[in-house]
């Protein structure tokens, strides 16, 4: 599938890319802030409510239809456009928090009504989360989108500290009322962002898009797309191993790590923070790189992050076990963020909006069957073990995609290059 680029290809921003930059990180960052901040008062509110067994029943109500819908949700992307699908998502979200809040306030926010706001919020969720992804190609072109995708993902794991903290400051505060209006907040200047860059940006719907038919058969036809495609469909499998084979051992494992060495929460607590700030950091390094934005580096990376996974957990100490999770959030958040950015620019705009929910899909979707498989597996053979397997089998991983054209994939433009 080689079609001619899309019009809005052709329109793409072609002055001082700064503004529209600076606008869309902002935008970005409220979006994201907001959605840690909801994800903490929908806990805790459900908490309230009903409990541990509430507080389950509510988060996988909201991931179920996310998880379900985001691969039919590329196509719909590709059909209307990212613009498009972006700002009705948004719109979308904000009356879902309008409503919770007045319904918090009134005192009926029961368990049932924040299942089914939950529930809402994850369909809507399906199609804002690869629309938003495809608005960067569309503004930047695909040949920074590598560089760009590095800041991407070090803005959302700074935002998922901040966007929690802020959430648990105002939940302890006002109550879900008012963490509701503090993301109707967030959700509306992520809105004015995304019509500001929308209205520089026209978009040319295409009403028969290559696949067209059924939901079903045009996100089949983005599938067929990628397990074609020369080097796309290594890149998708390899960002799906990374988040499969590296998450859980962060999510479970340093829990577990810092109950088996008596650290306590404020050590599993210094883990996180030690953990997220190599990963947003290290991400900001790499966006700058001018000639090295390339599969080499990226697979680099996945290497030495394979590397720590198999030391963590040989040594006693907290010492060793901050250095290793600083290690492994070094790496992991810029070889993600890159081989998506790579993927990204690899992918035709025609089938853009499928092949993102797609590895969308790899990255958040798959991601939750990883934590009772390595709990399983903690049980079975060993913690150390376990990190010592999920090393190993990165490391394959790595070894056998490196034998691939994929990391012949060259040096991308980075952002401080002008247009």
């Amino acid at each position: 599938m080689t079609g001619q680029p899309l019009a809005v290809e052709a329109r793409r921003w072609s002055g001082n890319s700064r503004p529209a930059l600076a606008v869309y990180l902002a935008g970005l960052t409220a979006d994201l802030v907001g959605d840690f901040a909801w994800l903490v008062g929908l806990s805790w509110a459900a908490a309230q409510a009903g409990g541990v067994e509430a507080v389950s029943v509510v988060l996988t109500v909201g991931e179920a239809p996310r998880a379900l819908l985001i691969l039919l949700a590329g196509g719909v992307v590709d059909r209307v456009g990212a613009v498009r699908v972006a700002q009705s998502a948004q719109v979308g979200r904000i009356v879902v928090m309008a409503a919770i809040s007045g319904l918090a306030l009134t005192g009926t926010a029961n368990v049932a009504v924040l299942a089914a706001a939950a529930c809402l919020f994850g369909v809507l969720d399906a199609g804002r989360m690869p629309a938003s992804a495809s608005l960067p190609v569309l503004l930047f072109g695909r040949e920074r989108i590598p560089a760009l995708q590095t800041v991407i993902g070090s803005t959302s794991r700074l935002a998922s500290v901040a966007g929690s903290a802020l959430g648990g400051l105002v939940v302890a505060a006002t109550g879900l009322a008012g963490a509701a209006l503090l993301n109707l907040t967030l959700f509306a200047a992520s809105f004015v962002s995304i019509v500001w860059l929308g209205r520089r940006l026209p978009f040319t719907p295409r009403p028969h898009p290559p696949g067209a038919g059924s939901h079903w058969a045009e996100a089949t036809a983005g599938f067929a797309y990628a397990w074609r495609h020369r080097v796309l469909g290594l890149l998708v499998l390899t960002i799906a191993v990374l988040n499969l084979v590296a998450t859980a051992p962060l999510n479970v494992g340093f829990a577990l790590r810092a109950q088996q060495e008596g650290w306590g929460a404020g050590g599993l607590g210094w883990l996180t923070a030690v953990y997220s700030a190599g990963a947003g950091l290290s991400g900001l390094a790499v966006s700058v790189a001018r000639r090295h934005l390339n599969a080499r580096l990226a697979l680099g990376l996945c290497a030495l992050n394979a590397t720590a996974l198999l030391a963590f957990g040989a040594k006693p100490g907290l010492p060793y076990g901050l250095l290793l999770a600083l290690a492994l959030g070094a790496t992991v958040g810029p070889a993600s963020s890159l081989l998506t950015g790579l993927a990204m620019r690899e992918t035709d705009p025609e089938v853009l909006g499928r092949v993102t929910s797609l590895m969308t899909f790899a990255s958040f979707g798959l991601t939750p069957l990883s934590f009772p498989v390595f709990g399983l597996l903690t049980s079975a053979i060993g913690l150390v073990s376990a990190f010592a397997l999920c090393g190993g089998a990165q490391l394959a991983v790595v070894i056998a995609v490196w034998a691939t054209p994929v990391r012949h994939l060259g040096a991308a433009r980075p952002l401080s290059e002008p247009a």
